[in-house]
């Protein structure tokens, strides 16, 4: 299966007798693999510029290059360059512009 959130592999959870949900292996997140479908799988995942990311609601994330967290993206996922200065979250005074 593949993660909606960012296309990495997601597995069964819990003991074999009583599977509980999936995790993603990259991002770690729950119950967020897309519903296999007829055709290649990964033609459903859109592709996004590293630093981006989609959150379980389908949002638009991106990670914060001084600490690390990811906050909501305002743009298009075109507009997102990786190392520019206004790709700061704003949660900490080192993450202000």
């Amino acid at each position: 299966m593949i993660c909606a959130c960012c296309g990495g592999h997601v597995t069964w959870r819990g003991p074999l007798s009583n599977l509980t949900h999936t995790e993603c292996a990259s991002c770690g997140a729950v119950n967020a693999q897309l519903v296999d479908q007829a055709g290649d799988a990964t033609e459903m995942v859109d592709e996004l510029p590293e630093g981006l990311r989609r959150d379980e609601s389908g949002a638009i994330e991106f990670q914060c290059r001084s600490c690390g967290q990811w906050a909501e993206w305002p743009g298009e996922p075109e507009d997102f360059e990786f190392d520019a200065p206004e790709n700061l979250c704003g949660g900490s005074p080192r993450c202000l512009p």
